[in-house]
């Protein structure tokens, strides 16, 4: 069912990650049924795109998701670089925080959770740990002024 003139739908990829507001996870609680229903062949992160796109709502890209690991990326301060050279500069690395990184193993998590602790020794060798996690979050606020209201999402 998904032809080549559907190319416009956008892809929401449950590799890299997708952020739904409330309002839309209660609207699709209705059409799940539906949804399994008519989209049995497609892999399920396309299933949500397609049943989001049914609901009339368009799919917002953002930057900071991203659908491989972190050495998959080509950085640069300008915001582009992107794995194996066939995703839009929208799904690549940015200078922006990262919010999400798919396929990662478990030393490049533990890494990860690594990244946000902080040790120092103090004058007579007691040790401080500092977790620097609330400041490595990520916020997003959106507002829409036709429909007067605000989402936010902390990550």
């Amino acid at each position: 069912d998904m032809e080549w003139q559907e190319v416009q739908i956008a892809y929401a990829s449950g590799g890299a990650g997708y952020a739904l507001s409330r309002h839309l996870l209660r609207r699709l609680s209705f059409v799940m049924e539906d949804c399994h229903r008519n989209f049995t062949r497609w892999a399920g992160d396309i299933r949500v795109g397609k049943c989001i796109n049914d609901l009339g709502v368009q799919i917002t890209p953002e930057v900071g998701f991203h659908h491989e690991p972190h050495d998959k990326y080509q950085w640069d301060m300008a915001g582009g670089g992107f794995p194996y050279g066939h995703l839009t500069n929208v799904a690549s690395a940015s200078i922006t925080g990262p919010v999400s990184f798919h396929h990662l193993n478990v030393d490049q998590m533990h890494m990860y959770y690594r990244m946000q602790m902080a040790e120092e020794r103090g004058p007579h060798g007691e040790l401080y740990r500092y977790d620097l996690g609330p400041l490595m979050f990520k916020e997003y606020i959106v507002y829409a002024s036709p429909l007067r209201y605000s989402v936010r999402v902390v990550f």
